[in-house]
């Protein structure tokens, strides 16, 4: 009978314990989607406001949206850092981040670029503004000196 019994709880244990490690992969696979989702995104974003800017017809409404949505992106990506910040996957997670923060500053500068180029001093300067007081550090130093040089070239005209 003892046998029989211990036979038992190790095959309800390695039943409880298997599906414990098919949640957590789940739960691995799912952070994977949603990292390469948020990278993929602001790629696709980065290259729509390029095409935007450099287009003939461009819709100012478009450019801001996509700047909200590659702040969402940005956001979405530190949740997932934070839910995952005691494990090894962490650090990975912060380069993607970084990533998404990159474009997202590129997007910002190339918009504001474009507001600057087209006479609309105040919505590129908000745009400046924005990228120096968001993209703080070392890791985003040509966004925020491109900035400053835009906000200084509005100065003189």
């Amino acid at each position: 009978m003892k046998k029989i019994i211990g036979f038992t709880v190790v095959v309800c244990l390695s039943v409880i314990l298997s599906s414990c490690a098919g949640t957590e992969r789940d739960e691995w696979k799912e952070y994977y989607a949603n990292s390469d989702n948020n990278l993929s995104g602001i790629e696709s974003l980065s290259n729509e406001q390029r095409d935007l800017v450099n287009s003939l017809f461009v819709d100012n409404k478009t450019l801001s949206d996509n700047i909200k949505k590659s702040t969402s992106i940005g956001h979405n990506q530190q949740e997932i850092c934070n839910s995952i910040r005691e494990s090894r996957e962490y650090v990975n997670c912060l380069k993607s981040l970084m990533v998404i923060n990159r474009k997202s500053a590129d997007i910002e500068i190339m918009t504001a670029n474009y507001f600057a180029k087209n006479e609309m001093r105040e919505q590129a300067k908000e745009f400046y503004r924005h990228v120096i007081t968001t993209y703080p550090g070392s890791a985003y130093s040509e966004y925020t000196k491109q900035a400053e040089f835009g906000l200084e070239d509005l100065k003189g005209k």
